[in-house]
């Protein structure tokens, strides 16, 4: 069951092919699917969580919107900072999806992020002149 739910929403040539990073969490917080846009940006995922790979964290993120999602079902948006597979700073606009299962029940987080690091450059280099 948990298999159908993420195969029936992750045709392949659409989730590869989105502009955003996607990854589909579960409630432990580990990462489950990625797409290529994904691949490109974070590092190698094996038995990492959301966490350890966005933030390099040891522990869940205060006030994670993950949990929030998982409780209540809502989707979210915010503004994050995290690193890249480089170890450099990253910005980008997380926002969080819940997929239901047939009972209705959220299973996983869809995340997709935006890098918006770019602009975040420009607004510095802009503030300095």
């Amino acid at each position: 069951m948990t298999e159908n739910i993420l195969k029936s929403w992750s045709h392949k040539k659409l989730f590869d092919q989105v502009p955003l990073s996607i990854a589909v969490i579960d409630r432990d917080y580990n990462i489950l699917e990625v797409n290529q846009e994904f691949k490109k940006k974070f590092s190698k995922l094996a038995n990492k969580k959301c966490f350890q790979l966005y933030k390099n964290r040891q522990d869940k993120c205060p006030n994670c919107l993950a949990d929030q999602t998982f409780a209540d079902g809502k989707t979210r948006i915010s503004e994050e900072q995290g690193f890249n597979k480089k170890g450099e700073p990253i910005y980008y606009i997380a926002q969080y999806a819940p997929l239901m299962n047939s009972s209705g029940e959220v299973q996983y987080i869809i995340e997709m992020l935006t890098d918006v690091s770019e602009v975040v450059s420009l607004k510095r280099q802009l503030k300095e002149e």
